[in-house]
């Protein structure tokens, strides 16, 4: 999950940043102040920031020298800064595009609140990276196909079937899962008998093609089918990948290909 702190003074206020921060799927660290924030951030790492530009001691310019101090530690990281409109001085404002920062955000502002789930879901489209596997009930190939992004991409698919509940519902968890991933590989295995004697993948694997279409678009959907398994004429479009389950390794090299130009 993508990890961010808010720095912001004003209590109540931060309550309701946390709560839109939380919706886009942040895992969210609230910190009072600047000093707090120092001392948080030398022992672990952040994604995002959204710093208040005017906090104490000085109610001047403390969101840039944490914003400087923090680019520093961590230059990818994403900044949304809070303002008030008279606060906006064209020298501070310049001092913050400098170290990176993309959104000033007027606090006193009717549309505040909307604005700020706004501009957090653009910076968590962009760093999507993360890879999700959906499955049915081959263990083995699951854990194979894990294994081979794992190595390859230094990154551990999102898998379903491996993250807590948290008293989500399944769509629930779904929808937040994927959100930290740019790309689904949908693995159709020989899973359920049809009526007429053929095999299916299982239905949720089956809807799971529908839901990531959706989501990511169908250049960023693969699709790895067992050979034998039933298919369906909707989902042209779709990267298919058909294999045989002694010989799964063979998907590996088409999919390295489509996943190096997806990931890079």
């Amino acid at each position: 999950m993508i990890r961010a702190i808010l720095v912001e003074d004003e209590r109540p206020f931060a309550v309701k940043c946390v709560e839109v921060m939380e919706k886009c799927g942040l895992s969210v660290q609230y910190l009072p102040g600047a000093d707090e924030a120092r001392t948080h951030l030398l022992e672990t790492t952040v994604d995002v920031a959204v710093i208040d530009l005017m906090m104490p001691p000085s109610y001047k310019d403390e969101g840039v020298g944490l914003l400087q101090w923090a680019k520093q530690r961590f230059p990818k990281m994403e900044a949304v800064l809070i303002t008030k409109k008279q606060d906006q001085t064209t020298e501070v404002v310049a001092a913050a595009m400098r170290l990176g920062a993309r959104y000033f955000l007027d606090k006193e502002a009717g549309t505040f609140f909307s604005k700020l789930e706004y501009h957090l879901k653009e910076i968590l489209v962009e760093q999507a990276s993360n890879v999700f596997i959906s499955h049915g009930h081959n263990e083995l190939l699951k854990l194979k196909l894990k294994d081979f992004v794992q190595n390859r991409y230094g990154k551990t698919p999102v898998i379903l079937s491996e993250l807590p509940s948290e008293g989500l519902t399944i769509v629930e968890k779904l929808e937040k899962a994927s959100k930290s991933c740019k790309c689904a590989i949908i693995l159709m295995t020989k899973d359920d008998q049809t009526h007429d004697g053929g095999v299916r993948a299982r239905q949720n694997v089956i809807h799971e093609i529908g839901f990531f279409q959706g989501k990511y678009g169908r250049k960023k959907v693969m699709l790895l089918a067992e050979k034998g398994v039933e298919m369906f004429s909707n989902i042209s479009g779709i990267v298919r990948i058909e294999f045989d389950a002694d010989h799964f390794e063979s998907v590996f090299e088409p999919l390295r290909i489509e996943l190096d130009a997806t990931l890079r």
